[in-house]
């Protein structure tokens, strides 16, 4: 069965989702779920997010800096800029940004 369309509103917010195949659950215990949610939560996470919300959803610095509370859009791309160097230089950053990827995580 499709999917609705989403719909989105400017400066609206988003519910984020990940569970496994078939609505399986993703952690078998709550540690598990602890340790994925921590680096969302740090620098790291927030890089994460603007590089994945410009290169995969194609938002705009301006979208980006709105949401995430960045001072300015030059800030934004500092950040997406920090994160592709991070993923040119570390092959294990690439693999965990593909495995959260691959999680089914839905906004």
């Amino acid at each position: 069965m499709v999917r609705p369309l989403r719909i989105e509103h400017p400066g609206g917010w988003s519910h984020v989702t990940a569970r496994g195949n078939e609505r399986r659950a993703i952690f078998r215990q709550d540690r598990d779920r602890v340790h994925f949610l921590e680096p969302l939560e740090s620098d790291w996470g927030r890089e994460l997010l603007l590089y994945l919300g410009k290169r995969r959803c194609g938002m705009k610095l301006k979208e980006l800096a709105a949401e995430s509370g960045l001072a300015s859009e030059g800030a934004v791309a500092r950040e997406i800029k920090r994160y592709g160097n991070k993923l040119a230089r570390d092959s294990g950053e690439a693999v965990r940004m593909n495995n959260l990827i691959q999680l089914n995580v839905t906004m």
